[in-house]
């Protein structure tokens, strides 16, 4: 690794040395500057605008982005840059809310799993026409009830079986879980710590029960 490179990625390094390294010809040095923890907002809005999406990559990874260049990476070209700024904590709800619309599964996905989303960002993504970004939001502990509950029954075993195993589920649901066709929901719901009693008791006699495959672990996803 070069000495630039390793300057770049110093937190320690002055803020003279970080602007001038964000205009280096080399692509990783200025990745390395973007990702840096004390980079100045006025050197990442600069690369923001960076040629290398890579580049634009690390900026949209970066908490300490500021939220207009966050924004305008929620609209970069490249989806990778994209699913990135999805998952950035410090991305505005607004932005965050038009990501939820993203063309991009992997988008979409990523937008289900940011700890900033709002309740409704995560209503509306419940309806997502993907079976993998609706069951990150099954899988979510944020998910609101009234959602898990609509979930719960969704045509794909995959999005019922992650919601049996939301421990933010509530008993009626889980109950309702307990007799789905789908045995490795039904063996979800008898893993959840949060199981009532008597549905516990009601799947001991369940007859395809036994298989230990591990299954009936708890599973959430976000």
């Amino acid at each position: 690794m070069s000495f630039d490179r390793m300057v770049a990625g110093n937190p320690a390094a002055p803020a003279e040395a970080l602007a001038a390294l964000a205009r280096d010809p080399d692509e990783w040095v200025r990745r390395t500057v973007a990702r840096n923890p004390a980079i100045s907002a006025e050197v990442l809005a600069a690369l923001a605008k960076d040629p290398a999406k890579e580049v634009r990559g690390s900026v949209a990874g970066n908490p300490a982005a500021p939220a207009e260049a966050l924004a305008a990476l929620a609209k970069d070209p490249a989806k990778e840059v994209r699913r990135t700024v999805a998952g950035n904590p410090a991305i505005s709800a607004e932005a965050l809310v038009a990501l939820a619309g993203d063309p991009a599964t992997e988008v979409r996905r990523t937008v289900t799993r940011n700890p900033a989303i709002s309740a409704e960002a995560l209503a509306a993504l419940a309806g997502d026409p993907a079976t993998e970004v609706r069951r990150t939001v099954a899988g979510n502990r944020v998910t609101p009830a009234e959602v898990l509950a609509a979930l719960a029954k969704d045509p794909a075993k995959e999005v019922r079986r992650t919601v049996a195993g939301n421990p933010a589920i509530s008993a009626e649901v889980l109950a309702a879980l307990a007799g789905d066709p789908a045995t490795e929901v039904r063996r979800t719901v008898a893993g959840n710590r949060v199981t009532p009693a008597e549905v516990l008791a009601a799947l001991t006699g369940d007859p395809d029960g036994g298989a230990p495959d591990g299954r009936g672990q708890p599973e959430h996803v976000a």
